[in-house]
């Protein structure tokens, strides 16, 4: 008898258990790559989504990898449910790499979709934010990205290579987007797609641009200047950016270096009710190139080096900083900056920060010292 009911109470919570109930097979799915989000005409929310090909459906490697499939509804959950009713397989929403805005939501009301994509447990937080600029969705998911299998990796990769070598973008993941977008005394920004042609004719993408806000809505776009000022302005200490400097009085001699172990601070201060930014970036850095007349061996052309390199990069924080003050967008955080240091200040001017950000005044000091191998200390062409 002991036995026998010993065994029910040990069948009796087997039954209980759900077991793997939501299992989906690995055949049942399709990976996707890219996720973008726009607004139509008619103010419907659209879905695009590149969706990478089964490997027993690939064909010639001249063929597409990928599909594309969009579908609108009053709100993205809506258009998501659509999108999947439209495929064979269950799209694997967490592996998309990229998350693409579409510029026409972006200058209305991002509040419409970001709701969404911070609940849903399926889009991950990681994913890099992009603009589209002057591209609809489906030109972009559709464009070719050389040496990638589709558009939405290769975009990624652009974008975390340039900022690793050239120093112009500043990446910028979903979660930093969103709470850069919904904190105080900060706005968002991040870098715009396009699509352009390539020598061959052919649709490319490329970042051109960065789109900065003001709360959930767009403000405006920064060039390349103001958007490398941007850069120095979040620099990572292993970042590296590659810029040539040139010198009125010498024409003939350009020289490119490479900057490395950039150090940034921003430090509010205030007197007199009057508010400023104190701005230090420091960098190490060394020669890529020379062209023209010039010998390492004079430490009068090294001082000429470094000081023409403070200077464009004291211009170009300072171009990005007068756009920021004129489109009244603090994608920069001086708002948090100073709630950081004065939090008590912070607290009278908050609700009326928009009235004392452009007046904000900035001193901006910039270092970078040229660090010489000695393994070659002339143009190997100078005579």
């Amino acid at each position: 008898m002991a036995q026998k009911l010993l065994i029910i109470i040990l069948i009796i919570p087997l039954c209980l258990v759900a077991g793997c109930w939501n299992q989906v097979n690995v055949n049942d799915t399709a990976v996707v790559s890219g996720i973008g989000v726009d607004l139509t005409d008619n103010k419907k929310i659209q879905l695009v989504t590149q969706i990478n090909k089964p490997v027993n459906q690939q064909t010639s490697s001249e063929d597409s990898q990928y599909i594309v499939a969009s579908a609108t509804g009053d709100t993205l959950t809506e258009a998501a449910r659509k999108v999947v009713l439209t495929l064979p397989r269950l799209p694997l929403w967490s592996h998309a790499d990229t998350f693409i805005i579409g510029e026409k939501l972006a200058r209305e009301d991002l509040s419409l979709i970001l709701d969404f994509a911070f609940r849903n447990r399926n889009i991950r937080m990681a994913n890099s934010v992009l603009i589209s600029h002057n591209s609809s969705l489906d030109e972009l998911y559709n464009s070719d990205c050389p040496l990638s299998l589709c558009s939405s990796r290769g975009i990624q990769k652009i974008l975390l290579t340039q900022e690793r070598l050239l120093g112009i973008y500043v990446p910028i993941t979903l979660q930093e987007f969103i709470v850069k977008t919904i904190s105080p005394g900060v706005d968002s920004f991040a870098p715009m797609v396009s699509v352009t042609k390539d020598l061959q004719d052919k649709d490319i993408l490329t970042i051109n641009g960065t789109a900065v806000f003001k709360g959930p809505k767009m403000a405006g776009i920064l060039n390349v200047t103001e958007s490398r000022g941007l850069f120095w302005l979040n620099a990572k200490q292993n970042n590296g950016a590659a810029m040539s400097v040139s010198f009125p009085q010498k024409p003939d001699i350009k020289v490119t270096i490479e900057l490395y172990e950039i150090k940034t601070k921003i430090r509010p201060r205030i007197e007199d009710n009057q508010i400023f930014m104190d701005i230090s970036v420091q960098a190490n850095s060394n020669i890529e190139e020379i062209v023209g007349d010039f010998s390492q061996q004079n430490p009068k052309f090294v001082a000429e080096i470094e000081n023409a390199a403070e200077k464009q990069i004291k211009s170009q924080i300072e171009a990005c900083i007068l756009k920021g003050q004129e489109l009244n967008s603090d994608f920069l955080g001086f708002g948090r900056n100073i709630y950081g240091h004065y939090p008590e200040y912070w607290e009278k001017i908050q609700d009326n920060w928009y009235n004392y950000y452009p007046q904000v005044e900035t001193n901006i000091d910039v270092k970078v010292s040229l660090i010489l191998s000695e393994l070659i200390k002339y143009n190997i062409y100078q005579k």
